[in-house]
């Protein structure tokens, strides 16, 4: 087995095409920190790299044998930012869209909006984890904390009181910061009477001669995101009015200059007034706009609210209907009004863009970075985005809820892990440089479930202060600890750089330009006897979806040979084996491996080694060694 790992590494330069992807640039010390054993000192500073920045490690071991500088990869950090947004829609049953945020000691956070999934058009959401009215709000585990420095997941699940199926489509994920002055009262997504200042909503309880209002919170009729208000009214008799209000908090509103809502009526024409604070204060819609049956935005200049005081606004801003009241100029009577997206803002601002979370253009079978888990969860796929462009996917799940499952455990979840994903790459490189002694640099990798494998540099810690690139390839890394003895390249957890002593006491060592480097899809020449041999799908994700399930070896013989395919893992186990006499007729033939072992178990995501090899009848062997990845 040891002659098909050190036949691989020499296969990965001749024959894989290689992509280059950062895992950090060495631009900032941020997360990374350096320490040593019992007698040895380790500092850590910035210096200049082989181009920017690059990591200074100065050290003395002094009684020591070794220092570590090292960090940690698992998390997101969310902190400069203050929401998320994402594009959703859906088909099958009106399920309750619920999106989660766990951070580093399992406290969950989340968010429901009811019976939304089935929205055939796309829709933007935008929600809220920090503030004085978040829309994520503790649910289990951890403590009831949110840590937004470190977010180690984000989910998109769907559930149901009913049994059906249906697809949930999730697009453009993003961190946003909201600028403070743009603060809004009420998109009503999560279709609740409490709004964003946590403030509470009703229809105006009136004298029994006076009109009357209902307030429904609606995902049938919206301007944007999963709800907006709807306000039936009757004004019919005589000097009846009715209306709504909603709760301001005494919410600051002193660096805002404007009010702004989206509004439609059911026949057009509609009136009414807009009150701030009390009912003193306040202006006629129809001064601004003439409500039709589209949605139209309304923008009120906070100054014609006489007297209003926006840096403590206390009261409620209400939503009056009149019929034959002094100063009132009547539209129907009876009818319905939608509103959504009330807002009190300053123009110009806007809220920015912090960090683009996923924008889902990958293949789920190629990015790895999407899983889906509970029992409903049928298959994760690409399919096509939002913005309609043949580049742009979105990734779905697609799901099935039973009758005979109690109403609980209805439910099912598409998640993105904050761990990297390297399960697509071949080799770690980087770059570094040194003065000191000949000393020892170890290349530690560590997975969420703490299991460690290392590669050990000998004597490269002095390379006469020369700027030299290391690549090791996945399988050269060797176990060195935790519970199982394989890594699991979806999930990767820590890194770090030692320097062991050997022949030195103290010197400096430079790291810079970490990266994973990526092999395309292979097409691979032989030599007497194998033509070529291609590998369409690598890595493949065998999660039953029909895109790329199945493992595709396409090979061509220059002769007659005896053809040998085997699987094994880095450790050198073999998985799968495969033999066939073949006679050469010009034709190219298939070998497909499903990703199970020899006892059809599936095997875990991960890296594994493929050796391709064609016989002669006088003994001559042309062979193939490389790598393919599977990714669920």
């Amino acid at each position: 087995m040891k002659r098909v790992l050190i036949t691989l590494v020499s296969m990965l330069a001749l024959f894989n095409p290689l992509s280059a992807d950062t895992l950090d640039g060495m631009e900032q010390l941020t997360g990374w920190a350096a320490s040593g054993d019992s007698g040895a000192t380790a500092t850590l500073s910035q210096g200049s790299g082989s181009a920017g920045n690059a990591l200074k490690l100065d050290y003395s071991f002094g009684s020591g044998s070794w220092v570590l500088l090292g960090k940690e990869f698992s998390y997101k950090d969310f902190s400069g930012g203050d929401q998320i947004k994402f594009l959703y829609k859906g088909s099958g049953i009106a399920g309750s869209l619920q999106v989660q945020l766990k951070d580093a000691d399992g406290s969950v956070f989340s968010k429901t909006i009811p019976s939304v999934t089935n929205q055939p058009n796309w829709t933007e959401i935008a929600l809220s984890f920090s503030g004085t009215s978040p829309d994520f709000v503790y649910s289990y585990g951890g403590d009831s904390v949110l840590d937004k420095t470190k977010i180690a997941q984000i989910s998109f699940g769907v559930s149901s009181s009913l049994a059906g199926e249906g697809t949930l489509d999730i697009d453009n994920v993003r961190l946003f910061l909201s600028n403070p002055a743009s603060k809004m009262l009420a998109d009503f997504n999560d279709l609740s009477s409490t709004n964003k200042f946590g403030g509470s909503s009703n229809p105006l309880v009136l004298w029994p001669s006076s009109g009357a209002c209902t307030a429904a919170y609606v995902s049938t009729v919206t301007y944007s995101g999963g709800g907006a208000l709807e306000l039936r009214y009757d004004v019919s008799g005589t000097n009846a009015w009715s209306g709504y209000y909603t709760e301001l908090k005494n919410t600051d509103l002193s660096n805002t200059s404007y009010l702004s809502f989206f509004v439609k009526g059911v026949t057009g024409g509609e009136r009414f007034k807009v009150e701030l604070s009390v009912n003193t204060i306040f202006v006629r819609v129809h001064s601004y706009v003439t409500v039709s049956s589209a949605w139209q935005e309304v923008k009120i200049p906070l100054s014609d609210f006489t007297g209003f005081i926006s840096s403590s606004a206390s009261g409620n801003l209400a939503i009056i209907f009149e019929n034959n009241v002094a100063g009132a100029t009547n539209g129907p009577t009876q009818s319905t009004v939608y509103m959504d997206e009330i807002k009190f803002y300053q123009p110009g601002a806007a809220n920015s863009v912090v960090e683009t979370i996923d924008t889902m253009d990958g293949e789920v079978s190629s990015n790895g970075k999407w899983q889906k888990y509970g029992q409903y969860s049928k298959v994760l796929a690409s399919v096509a985005g939002s913005s309609g462009l043949e580049s742009d996917k979105a990734v779905e799940l697609n799901f099935k809820l039973l009758e005979t499952s109690p109403v609980a455990d209805r439910w099912a979840v598409m998640s993105l892990d904050s761990h990297p994903n390297l399960v697509s790459g071949s080799v770690f490189r980087f770059k570094y440089k040194g003065t000191g002694g000949r000393d020892d640099i170890e290349f530690k990798v560590s997975d969420s479930n703490d299991v460690v494998f290392r590669k050990v540099l000998y004597h490269a810690a002095e390379t006469s202060n020369e700027w030299t690139t290391a690549e090791i390839p996945y399988s050269e890394l060797a176990y060195f600890s935790g519970a199982g003895k394989s890594l699991d390249m979806t999930k990767i957890k820590n890194i770090w750089f030692a320097v062991a002593k050997d022949k030195g006491a103290s010197g400096t060592v430079y790291f810079d330009a970490l990266e994973f480097v990526s092999p395309e899809a292979q097409s691979i020449k032989g030599g007497s006897f194998i033509e070529k041999l291609d590998v369409p799908y690598n890595p493949i994700s065998p999660n039953d979806d029909g895109l790329k399930d199945k493992a595709r070896f396409v090979y061509k013989l220059k002769d007659s040979a005896v053809v040998k395919f085997e699987i094994f893992k880095l450790s050198g186990e073999s998985l799968y084996y495969y033999e066939k006499e073949v006679i050469n007729d010009g034709n190219e033939r298939v070998i497909e491996w499903d990703a199970k072992d020899k006892d059809g178990r599936r095997v875990h995501n991960g890296i594994y080694i493929y050796s391709f090899s064609a016989e002669g009848y006088d003994g001559q062997k042309d062979k193939i060694n490389s790598i393919i990845g599977v990714i669920r």
